[in-house]
């Protein structure tokens, strides 16, 4: 038997330490090629889950793990899925549009349009879904808002008040409304959040005087829109740059 001396006793400890730090290693790389939070992939033909929707839809009105499981459908990754899912929770009535909403709030654009769409075939039964399609229709994507602008219209009075009939204005007004607009939002102060991505893009407006009018508004609104102006600062438009640079000036928003 070999003798342990203090110098064997330290390069064996050492050597245990490379071993176990080579080991971590390649568990945490291993563990790096799962995506955190990704969602697996599903088990069933897209065929299959078609037929489970379309089975246990018509149910889901009285049905609560019917409702869920159609929930689940709209975060299907595949497109299909999700619009038959989205299709018979519009036929679940005012059970479905807590669902739908949350949906609609979700970072997935494919996601948020299938909700709207859902949302807008319910009609009046979408009433309480009014202000985060108003939200929407105030964002910066283009065909969400689109959607939630489809929607909206479908759902009777109450799709139509509040600062709808503005924020129609500012994205797809011409210039004269496009500037009235963003001198209405100018007086409501933080109310006027709703609007603040779009008056940050109106910063690239080929209308001087409209682009003027929504940089006047984001100053009155003040810090809370800081975030959407300093994204301007990477516009490709030189104009819009500077009156991004002038508006959080005014703001006196630190953004070095």
């Amino acid at each position: 038997m070999i003798p342990i001396t203090r110098t064997r006793f330290l390069l064996l400890l050492a050597l245990s330490a490379v071993l176990w730090s080579v080991g971590c290693g390649h568990e945490g790389r291993a563990a790096a090629k799962v995506p955190r939070g990704g969602r697996k992939a599903p088990v069933e033909s897209v065929a299959e889950r078609l037929k489970e929707i379309d089975h246990i839809g018509p149910k889901a009105a009285k049905d609560r793990a019917a409702l869920a499981n159609l929930g689940r459908g709209l975060h299907d990754p595949r497109k299909p899925v999700r619009d038959q899912a989205g299709y018979w929770l519009s036929k679940a009535g005012a059970e479905a549009v807590p669902i739908l909403v949350t949906a609609l709030e979700d970072t997935s654009t494919e996601i948020s349009a299938v909700a709207a769409y859902a949302l807008g075939l319910m009609g009046e039964a979408a009433a309480p879904a009014v202000p985060v399609l108003t939200r929407r229709l105030g964002g910066d994507i283009d065909t969400l808002a689109n959607m939630s602008d489809w929607a909206l219209s479908q759902v009777g009075p109450r799709g139509k008040g509040g600062f709808i009939p503005l924020l129609r204005d500012l994205r797809y007004g011409n210039a004269f409304d496009r500037a009235g607009a963003a001198r209405q939002f100018s007086l409501y102060g933080d109310a006027s959040a709703v609007a603040i991505p779009l008056l940050a893009r109106m910063l690239e407006d080929p209308d001087p005087i409209a682009a003027q009018a929504a940089a006047d508004a984001l100053v009155r609104i003040g810090p809370r829109a800081s975030l959407a102006v300093q994204a301007m600062l990477n516009s490709p438009t030189p104009s819009a740059r500077l009156r991004a640079l002038l508006v959080l000036s005014q703001m006196r928003t630190s953004y070095f």
